[in-house]
């Protein structure tokens, strides 16, 4: 009876470390997003700081930051190839006229 018990315990103990750490537990995809800055300058700092620090990651976020022009990404935003961008003025001046700028529904 005592041999069933340690057996027991210990395959329950075995168990829970297996999924705990998700040896057995299915991997959850990261979100792929890509963000579009103007510029690699000090207003975009909180950027690279994030991904210095591995929190997109530590969020399950896989991050990737393109550097282009106002303009061109604010075009890139209306055809979906980055999902964010950082230029407020190119952004705002296409809002104006009409374009949708949000491709996520809220």
């Amino acid at each position: 009876m005592k041999r069933n018990k340690v057996f027991g315990f210990g395959m329950a103990f075995f168990s829970y470390f297996m999924v705990s750490e998700g040896l057995f537990a299915p991997k959850a995809l990261a979100e792929k997003i890509r963000s579009a800055i103007p510029q690699a300058n000090l207003n975009y700092l909180s950027i690279y700081v994030t991904e210095a620090k591995g929190l997109f990651k530590a969020e399950g976020i896989e991050h990737e930051t393109v550097v282009i022009s106002g303009p061109t990404a604010t075009a890139a935003l209306l055809s979906g190839d980055v999902d964010y961008s950082g230029a407020g003025g190119s952004g705002m001046r296409a809002a104006t006229r009409g374009s949708r700028l949000s491709r996520r529904e809220l």
